[in-house]
């Protein structure tokens, strides 16, 4: 079944810093303290925010504040309790919430029927397993044989999985430390995967959200829409601009 849920995302610098700690740091408390089901702290290798100061981990000099974007998932109402909390903390960076749909328990959901594309995402721990192989990547092959557009596995190195605090050790295996994928398909497609998906994973937390592709190895499928400037809930509409890419695509 699908249930309404939300991610809060907030994103910030490597050196940031709040009550004499790192703000990642304090940002993961929360989530662990509130109890939200997934929680994922991603360590970039370049960015820049509202000072629009670049850096990158390519030069030295601009490599000492990374950004760091500290994410959570969870039941609506559960992420909007702790949003105070993240709100209290953060006195500069931005903080998201963005609606997601979650798929659980027994029977295969019925998708969203005016969504043509999907984000199918998968929150797993590094070490979790689909019978003999690793979950991670059992499940970009998977994603790849029914046919998504693309999917992409992003490392964390803290979080929380069902609650229970996860983090990434220096010279450890650091075999619980969640991770993501990331993929993008048509309905038909994230559908066939979804179902099988299911099938070969123990209890994942999987995320949906509606997305439009607008371009695909470089043929431009459709412009950006333009939303409403409110929802129906009164609320503000704003849109993500997402550039899935390798490391080596060169322009």
């Amino acid at each position: 079944m699908l249930s309404d849920g939300l991610k809060l995302t907030a994103y910030t610098g490597e050196r940031a810093r709040v009550g004499g700690r790192f703000l990642s740091d304090a940002l993961m408390d929360v989530y662990e303290r509130r109890g939200l089901r997934c929680s994922v702290l991603v360590r970039g290798v370049e960015g820049f925010g509202v000072k629009h100061r670049l850096q990158t981990e390519r030069l030295l000099t601009l490599s000492e504040d990374l950004p760091m974007i500290a994410l959570a998932v969870d039941a609506s109402d559960r992420v909007e309790a702790a949003l105070g909390d993240v709100r209290e903390l953060t006195s500069h960076g931005v903080i998201t919430l963005e609606r997601v749909l979650l798929a659980s328990g027994a029977g295969d959901p019925e998708l969203p029927s005016d969504a043509d594309e999907l984000k199918l995402t998968i929150y797993l721990g590094r070490g979790e397993r689909a019978g003999a192989r690793p979950a991670h990547l059992a499940a970009v092959e998977l994603l790849h044989r029914h046919g998504v557009a693309g999917a992409s596995v992003l490392l964390g190195v803290d979080g929380t999985s069902h609650g229970v605090r996860r983090r990434g050790r220096f010279l450890a295996g650091n075999a619980q430390v969640p991770l993501m994928i990331i993929s993008v398909g048509d309905r038909a497609s994230i559908a066939r995967a979804l179902a099988a998906l299911r099938a070969i994973l123990s209890d994942p937390l999987i995320t949906l959200e509606r997305v439009s592709v607008c371009k695909r190895d470089g043929v431009r499928l459709a412009e950006p829409s333009t939303p409403p400037s409110i929802d129906a809930e009164g609320l503000a509409y704003w849109q993500k601009l997402t550039v899935f890419t390798g490391g080596r695509a060169e322009h």
